[in-house]
């Protein structure tokens, strides 16, 4: 979800966007990829945190749709921003979830 607004729009055919990405083991090889295969690593938190990371990632979309994407220009229009409360919530619970992801952040927490 996030990552998509980073990833470069294809010039021709029906190929998904994609991004360059870096082997942490070949840092120096920089490779074109989906953005689909960076940093996707199957149940790699459990069944249930990987549903409820699911969840509140689902529910940012239309806050990150609501602040980024409008038509006029790269910021939100008076009409959107400030965010409403629904908003505000989603992205609330993303950036904790985003702060709490690592073993060292949630150490330093």
């Amino acid at each position: 979800m996030y990552l998509r607004r980073f990833g470069r729009q294809p010039t021709s055919g029906r190929r998904k966007p994609t991004i360059l990405a870096r082997d942490v083991e070949r840092l120096d090889h920089p490779f074109p990829t989906s953005i689909r295969n960076v940093a996707a690593v199957t149940d790699f938190y459990g069944e249930r945190v990987e549903k409820l990371l699911c969840q509140i990632e689902g529910d940012a979309v239309p806050a990150f749709d609501a602040m980024l994407d409008d038509p006029d220009g790269a910021l939100p229009g008076p009409d959107r921003w400030p965010l409403g409360n629904v908003h505000r919530e989603a992205m609330a619970w993303w950036i904790a979830a985003q702060i709490v992801r690592t073993v060292r952040q949630r150490r330093r927490l």
